[in-house]
């Protein structure tokens, strides 16, 4: 058999990561980094195409591409080595918890910049901080928590963050919600170590330490915990039609939700719109807006459905308020009792509107590129999941049909 040969490749002396080649049975070679670094050999194979036997200029064009990756990812794990030799400590002295609360300033600022009046970013960075709190008092000592160093953040520490958030972390409660303590969701578990990690790479770029332990912490390898999909509600047209006929005790609440069913935009949105925001040319109404959670333009026609859900303007100057709302917390507790009153057995929250809305143009044949537009998606990806929607729901209609003979 015809095996591949083991090319030349210089490395300097001195680098503490060199490439390495390990011939196979069927005659190729898999490629290696051997890495010797504070005393310490470790090997990691690299996920590029094996070397093979060069019985063609196929071949060995192959072979050179798959090195010229390969020594790319070795030149980048030199460099990154460089920075964690030594394992020089450069900031000794500022705690972990003083760090976090600048990382969720400066999100605070990131959102002010964009003309946001608050960030979901610095929210989480706040539970993260909280939960971290409890970590630290709970595990190594009470009272700790606000001298523990950002720079005694190692593997070990993360491993038991993860098991605390994993087994012990439960949400605070919210107003009339979450009686009883309730252990956190996988989604938001993921979010707060998420939050940690993120305000460890941003010290390791700022130089306040050399390297971040959560790097070797990935949802490949099952230590990290999981983001899953989160499901979401929506109402079909039967389901709207009869919610549009049972009273609702406060008619801004009704109209502003049914709104969003009818032109997909967000609470955040419809909360912050204007009337100079739509424009009219006779019938042909639009609203330009710049989206509150992207800060991405968005150039939304209105259907007819959607403009008899807009309050008469009356006297209201371009710069007022369309819709005059409560807080998203007091509009909830509105929305949850109509439902109610509708007898729609889902949990109907405000952003349901935006997927009650998606659902509806792609089941009445929108293709989902110009549904991503209509909701302002960077990315066609996210919309594509109403479209499994639709296609889950038209088999189950199609299902019901079995067994009739």
């Amino acid at each position: 058999m015809v095996k591949a040969k083991a090319p030349k490749v210089t490395t300097a002396a001195k680098r503490p990561v060199k490439m390495r080649f390990k011939k196979l049975a069927d005659g190729s070679m898999s490629i290696y980094l051997d890495t010797y670094l504070n005393g310490k050999r470790s090997y990691e194979f690299l996920d590029v195409p094996h070397l093979v036997p060069e019985h063609s200029k196929e071949d060995k064009e192959r072979n050179q591409a798959t090195l010229k990756l390969a020594e790319a990812i070795m030149q980048r794990r030199n460099d990154e080595a460089d920075r964690v030799k030594g394992l020089k400590v450069f900031d000794a002295k500022t705690p972990l918890l003083v760090w976090m609360e600048e990382c969720k300033a400066e999100a605070v600022k990131t959102a002010e910049a964009k003309g946001r009046d608050k960030t979901n970013n610095a929210a989480t960075y706040a539970n993260a901080i909280k939960h971290l709190r409890i970590f630290i008092n709970d595990h190594y000592g009470e009272g700790k928590a606000d001298t523990y160093k950002l720079a005694r953040v190692d593997e070990d520490f993360c491993k038991g963050f993860i098991d605390y958030l994993n087994t012990k972390a439960v949400a605070a409660r919210v107003g009339e919600q979450h009686q009883t303590p309730r252990q956190l969701s996988p989604n938001t578990r993921n979010t707060y170590f998420t939050r940690l990690a993120a305000a460890l790479n941003k010290a390791v770029l700022d130089g306040l330490i050399a390297a971040a332990p959560t790097k070797n912490f990935t949802r490949k390898h099952g230590n990290r915990p999981q983001q899953q999909a989160s499901k979401r509600e929506y109402l079909t047209e039967s389901e709207l039609k009869t919610l549009i006929s049972t009273d609702c005790k406060c008619k801004e609440i009704r109209e502003a939700f049914l709104f969003s069913c009818m032109c997909g935009l967000r609470w955040s949105d419809i909360n912050a719109l204007r009337w100079q925001d739509i424009h009219t040319n006779g019938n042909v109404w639009q609203i330009e807006t710049r989206m509150v959670k992207t800060q991405e333009l968005l150039y939304l026609p209105l259907s007819e459905q959607a403009k008899a859900f807009i309050p008469d303007r009356a006297d209201k100057k371009p710069s007022d308020r369309v819709f005059t709302l409560p807080s998203l917390f007091k509009a909830e507790r509105v929305l949850k009792k109509w439902v109610e009153s509708a007898k729609i057995n889902k949990h109907i929250t405000f952003h349901c509107g935006r997927h009650t809305f998606a659902t509806l143009v792609i089941t009445k044949g929108a293709d989902v590129y110009t549904t991503r537009d209509l909701l302002g998606h960077t990315s066609v990806k996210t919309t594509e999941i109403y479209a499994e929607i639709v296609d889950a729901k038209k088999a189950e209609a199609v299902n019901l049909l079995n067994g009739i003979f």
